[in-house]
């Protein structure tokens, strides 16, 4: 999860929700496993925030009802 936020965010930053969760499918696939759901996405990303590893805003009214802008924590923040 952590690698698809890192690619994501080098290319656009902030990356949305949904970008994050297509560059870990992407990821996913190309090492043979079985993505995870877009929900238990959602819950790491949630654990990820509690740990301070990322930034996130939170939007109302995304495909799935709320999306996030998710940004990386810098290193020397952490």
């Amino acid at each position: 999860m952590l690698k698809a936020i890192e690619q994501v965010t080098a290319e656009t930053a902030p990356a949305n929700t949904g970008t994050v969760y297509d560059r870990y499918a992407t990821l996913c696939r190309c090492r043979g496993w079985q993505p995870l759901t877009v929900r238990r996405i959602s819950d790491f990303l949630d654990h990820l925030e509690c740990l301070g590893l990322i930034q996130v805003d939170y939007f109302r009214g995304g495909e799935q009802g709320k999306t996030r802008s998710i940004r990386l924590t810098p290193l020397e923040d952490l």
